[in-house]
């Protein structure tokens, strides 16, 4: 996956956009090989010509155990409704503190005093954009935000290794059980390094639609993915328990 991406880049390129894990398929791409090769890349550009990796990682986020500010990422973006399981409507973008410079403002932020000062001046602000230059302006919806804080809280008390390696068994469970059905088409990687959070498969001869529909008759829900190509789809998180995944697969069992 690596190497076809990099063999994208032209010396033209300056921004690598990429996804963290692939919700259509489940895939997990290897971001921190691939900031490595961005970095060789960047010893033979000058400073003003580098290339950026932007991930877009909001189906890791919460997930998988891993440090963004350790990815080797310049700019890392996720909503914290998901996997977080925050409130509807927040989310976090987060950049090496020498990125932001790269950034321009849009809207005033409250955050900080010298663009709210500027803007009533009608100037320019003082100095290099920071973090907080591009946060909302306005008021907050200071109960999202609370609720945001506890969720995090929630998560570090139960400790990211922990959280991880819940979601990753639990739809474990489910992938080796789908493989073994000769009536099913499982498109998310076996591999545990390879996947996170979802499994997205086909059942012969019923639509996606009609799969998720017929579990949900039976109480258990499942999504279809809103894509060209469209896939059956589970997402177990932490809620779910093992006898859950083996009620799921029984009844994917019984569609033969």
């Amino acid at each position: 996956m690596v190497s076809r991406l990099v063999k994208e880049i032209k010396p033209h390129t300056k921004i690598l956009g990429v996804t963290w894990v692939h919700s259509g398929t489940g895939v997990v791409l290897p971001i921190r090989e691939l900031a490595a090769e961005v970095a060789k890349i960047n010893q033979t550009r000058d400073e003003s010509d580098r290339l950026l990796l932007i991930v877009d990682g909001v189906h890791g986020f919460g997930v998988l155990d891993e440090d963004i500010a350790l990815q080797g990422g310049d700019f890392f973006s996720a909503g914290t409704h998901k996997w977080i399981l925050g409130p509807h409507g927040n989310g976090i973008v987060w950049a090496k503190p020498e990125n932001w410079a790269l950034v321009q403002p849009t809207i005033p932020s409250l955050m900080d005093p010298e663009l709210s000062t500027a803007w009533r001046e009608e100037r320019a602000p003082h100095g290099p954009t920071q973090a907080a230059w591009v946060s909302p302006g306005g008021f907050f919806a200071y109960e999202n935000q609370w609720a945001t804080v506890e969720a995090f809280q929630f998560h570090r008390q139960i400790g990211k290794k922990r959280v991880a390696d819940r979601i990753l068994d639990l739809n474990g469970q489910l992938k080796e059980g789908l493989s073994r059905m000769s009536h099913v088409t499982l498109h998310t990687p076996l591999n545990r390094d390879l996947s996170a959070g979802f499994v997205c498969f086909e059942v012969n001869g019923v639509s996606p639609k009609e799969v998720v529909s017929r579990l949900r008759e039976k109480a258990v829900i499942a999504s279809s993915t809103p894509y060209g190509k469209s896939y059956a789809r589970f997402s177990a998180g932490i809620v779910n328990t093992p006898a859950e995944m083996d009620r799921a697969l029984s009844l994917i069992r019984a569609m033969a």
